[in-house]
């Protein structure tokens, strides 16, 4: 993941402190840093509207090749603020980021011309909107999970449920980026269970497959998975799940 940073190199302490470093590079730092270890800052659909129309040439040109989760990263640190200053023009800081120079709109002056108005340009609705599905699709999968609700932190001891709580936080973040990854964890549970454990109700294919895939990891096996799934089920702090 590294390859894609510019600015962290996996040290352990931020070395951009002199006022040599170029802007914002502390700050371009630790969201990088946050990035590969994993942390993914909140942001609000209504603030990310707002800042993606501005912000997709940007992507567009200098973004190309990296990934789609560091771009959401790079977005959501500039829109919350969490390491710069909440007054500062978010596109000036992405131009910062990827070492563009930025020109304040408001001090371009409108040059008359008598040329016939440009035409609205059309919009390209997959690409504009994908955040938006990816949103959409985010909230449809919290529905069926039973532990993890967004929160930041696990706020289950460790035990069992802690462990279910971090599958189906994994489990949301992948799928609702990628639904190729969500038909390779049908796919796999097919291999396996040929019929979705179907007996089971209440529980998704994909997080089905998603349990699967974490049991036999941590037990190499599927020897003994239907029983681990009913402790999902038994652990349940909703407790409105039913097995048939």
């Amino acid at each position: 993941m590294m390859k894609f940073c510019r600015y962290y190199k996996g040290e352990e302490e931020n070395p951009f402190r002199s006022s040599d470093s170029p802007k914002y590079a502390m700050a371009f730092w630790r969201l990088e840093c946050a990035w590969v270890n994993g942390y993914h800052p909140e942001y609000t659909m209504a603030q990310f509207k707002k800042f993606w129309p501005l912000s997709k040439p940007i992507f567009a040109t200098a973004g190309k090749g990296l990934p789609k989760s560091l771009k959401d990263s790079i977005a959501s640190d500039i829109i919350c603020g969490v390491n710069l200053m909440a007054e500062l023009n978010p596109i000036e800081v992405l131009c910062a980021y990827f070492g563009l120079p930025y020109e304040d709109p408001s001090m371009v002056k409108e040059v008359e011309t008598t040329a016939e108005p440009e035409k609205e340009p059309v919009q390209e609705e997959d690409e504009d909107s994908f955040l938006d599905e990816e949103y959409r699709r985010r909230k449809e999968l919290l529905k069926f999970c039973r532990y993890y609700h967004e929160e930041n932190e696990s706020p289950f001891d460790f035990g069992i449920q802690d462990t279910f709580w971090g599958i189906e936080k994994h489990w949301v973040e992948r799928v609702s980026e990628d639904t190729e990854y969500e038909q390779y964890l049908i796919d796999s549970l097919a291999l396996d269970f040929p019929d979705y454990l179907s007996h089971i109700v209440g529980i998704p294919r994909s997080l089905k497959g998603n349990l699967l895939e974490q049991y036999e990891h941590w037990y190499s096996g599927t020897d003994g998975f239907e029983d681990w799934l009913r402790e999902y089920l038994r652990n349940d702090p909703s407790r409105d799940l039913r097995i048939v």
